[in-house]
């Protein structure tokens, strides 16, 4: 046989200087120290985004309260009015009446897309007035 075949294989090493030993011994904390930071920015970009998505969903749903109480006051007002013919209760009925259109133009105002879509058939509306009055 080959005396060569016989002899365990040496592994080979890789010889690096005293210099590089420091430098990789230093660039390793250097790397998780930038990663760190990188993730942290991300991380504070995230939330930032994250916060304004929030206050927008909080505008859209007071804007959504809102025109939910002003049909609901005219809903009532339109019901008072055919039971008792009271003015009072065509008084408010226009009060809520005219504080529609401005709730919906507030709500189309949105950055959110996803209300836009919504509302535009919204907009179509029309207010009846009741026993005829325009």
């Amino acid at each position: 046989m080959d005396s060569n075949l016989a002899q365990p294989r040496l592994s080979r090493q890789i010889r690096i200087s005293r210099q590089q030993k420091r430098q990789l011994i230093l660039a390793i904390p250097v790397t998780c120290l930038v990663t760190s930071l990188a993730t942290f920015g991300w991380l504070q970009f995230q939330t930032a985004q994250a916060e304004t998505r929030l206050q927008q969903t909080q505008r859209v749903r007071l804007e959504t309260e809102r025109l939910y109480a002003n049909l609901l006051q005219a809903e009532t007002a339109v019901r008072g009015y055919e039971i008792t013919r009271r003015q009072d209760f065509l008084d408010r009925y226009e009060s809520a009446i005219a504080q529609i259109p401005v709730t919906l133009d507030q709500l189309l105002d949105t950055p959110r897309p996803i209300s836009a879509g919504i509302l535009s058939s919204a907009t179509h509306l029309t207010i009846i007035y009741p026993c005829g009055n325009t």
